[in-house]
């Protein structure tokens, strides 16, 4: 999104009380294009557990992204999620631009390598690791094709893309690219795919000179996939171990 908050709290308004949203600061300087990133949430769905954080990449990358990752931790019945969201670098218009590919690459890797620095599920005893989560990354990564390095480079640090997303036409106008992409970190801990997966095509219109009819002036399609919470109790754990918060 862009710098102003308006259409978001427009739309949180729309929505009703129940939804809330964590926002970014604007990115400052060309390469950032003036933008935040959001995350719009259902409190009868989720529950934010109090990680939100601009992701800075560690300085063996020798790289930090044009607009800083955000990453934030929600809870939905038993089950843990870790998101991590992301607009990367376009560059020039090819399918493997050098930068984009340097970005997607240090993001996947980062947070393959962090993943229990980067949850905010429990941890039941000092210095023992927290219950397992889910981290899930998503966002604008610009790929031009799924066979492309840009997504291998996805895959390769341990993201799977669910495989209702696989089959689906790409989200820019012309439904060639694959801009747009959700995927787990490894396995999933307490969900799982339901096996629905779809874009949501936006239409941008507006009046042209001497015309009153609105015309199309553009097109995006932001992509969506749907995860199962599992209703048990976790089977490591019995009635007794549980705290009266529900953790």
């Amino acid at each position: 999104m862009r710098d102003g908050l308006y259409p978001l709290q427009t739309l949180q308004r729309l929505l009703g009380s129940w939804w809330d949203f964590l926002v970014t600061d604007v990115t400052l300087g060309t390469a950032g294009n003036s933008e935040r990133l959001a995350y719009l949430y259902d409190r009868r769905k989720v529950n934010f557990t109090g990680l939100a954080a601009e992701l800075v990449l560690p300085p063996e990358n020798n790289l930090q992204l044009a607009r800083s990752p955000y990453v934030a931790g929600f809870r939905a019945g038993w089950a843990y999620l870790t998101l991590a969201t992301v607009h990367i670098y376009y560059g020039t218009g090819v399918a493997v631009d050098p930068r984009r590919l340097e970005e997607i690459t240090a993001f996947a890797k980062t947070l393959a390598k962090n993943t229990n620095k980067l949850s905010s599920s429990p941890q039941y005893a000092p210095g023992t690791p927290p219950v397992p989560d889910n981290l899930i990354m998503l966002g604008d990564f610009n790929i031009y094709n799924s066979k492309d390095a840009t997504m291998q480079a996805i895959t390769q640090a341990g993201f799977v893309v669910p495989e209702a997303l696989q089959t689906i036409p790409g989200s820019n106008v012309d439904k060639n690219k694959h801009y747009d992409q959700i995927a787990y970190h490894q396995k999933l801990n307490r969900i799982k795919p339901t096996g629905l997966g779809w874009r949501v095509r936006f239409l941008r219109a507006g009046l042209s000179a001497g015309r009153r009819k609105p015309v199309r002036s553009g097109a995006r399609a932001e992509t969506w996939t749907q995860f199962q919470g599992l209703a048990h109790l976790p089977h490591e754990r019995s009635l007794a171990d549980v705290d009266r918060t529900g953790h």
